[in-house]
């Protein structure tokens, strides 16, 4: 006789696998689902990992592919060998930068004093943690910004070479506007709220650099009629990578 199977894990796990398997046989089915099978093929045989690449208009990118589920290969945002990677067409594809080590990296960390507090001393350690050793073989420095303020982070930009910003803080979406902000400090230690835009207008002339990390909620969100409405699309749309 056939005994049933309890699998031992919570309710919201199952709605989540049940949620990302929808996603999954709505983006793979047909020909791009066979397309996937010959593309993980492909890689295993080569001993490399895949690229899965979203262009999605606006009324679709909100949508959180990130749980994409495969009762096969479990969450693919979750495999180490599949890198889910969400994309903005442009008219103009990026400039190649080769960059000579060490690579530079700027840390940005903006805690005003009227908004909940975030663990961002825990942050910055694990970004610390994870560099260790290239740190320690000078291929990579990692600088900290003394304060999360616009004019903190004009004059290092102005003085040195930097080819990573990396933001901790805060990021809201308005509803109403239909744009995203990040939360900044700003005076008296209170919250300013600062869009992509503007944000872009004081990086789009560091021609050096190569990366945005925006360790923010709602960075990335976009508005279902403007593609480029939020903070990652709007740097995007100034060619900051």
């Amino acid at each position: 006789s056939h005994r049933q199977v309890r699998r031992i894990e919570s309710p919201e796990r199952r709605q989540l696998e049940d949620f990302g398997s929808q996603l999954f046989q709505a983006l793979f089915s047909g020909p791009v689902g066979e397309c996937l099978g010959r593309s993980r093929i492909a890689a295993e045989s080569r001993d490399a990992g895949l690229r899965i690449r979203l262009r999605l208009p606006g009324a679709l990118a909100n949508i959180p592919w990130e749980y994409l589920h495969d009762a096969e290969y479990g969450f693919l945002g979750m495999s180490p060998e599949t890198a889910l990677v969400r994309y903005v067409d442009m008219p103009v594809p990026p400039r190649p930068f080769p960059v000579s080590p060490p690579l530079r990296i700027l840390a940005m960390i903006s805690a005003p004093s009227d908004v909940p507090g975030l663990e961002t001393e825990q942050e910055w350690g694990k970004l610390r943690g994870s560099l260790g050793d290239l740190i320690d073989q000078s291929i990579v420095e990692v600088d900290r910004l003394e304060a999360g303020t616009l004019a903190a982070l004009q004059r290092p930009l102005r003085l040195n070479r930097y080819h990573v910003l990396h933001f901790i803080g805060h990021g809201v979406y308005d509803e109403d506007a239909e744009d995203g902000a990040l939360a900044l400090e700003g005076p008296e230690g209170r919250h300013r709220l600062v869009t992509g835009r503007d944000l872009g207008v004081l990086l789009r002339g560091h021609r050096s650099l190569r990366l945005v990390v925006l360790n923010a909620c709602e960075g990335a969100r976009s508005a279902r009629d403007d593609p480029f409405g939020g903070v990652a699309q709007a740097l995007v749309r100034q060619g900051i990578p």
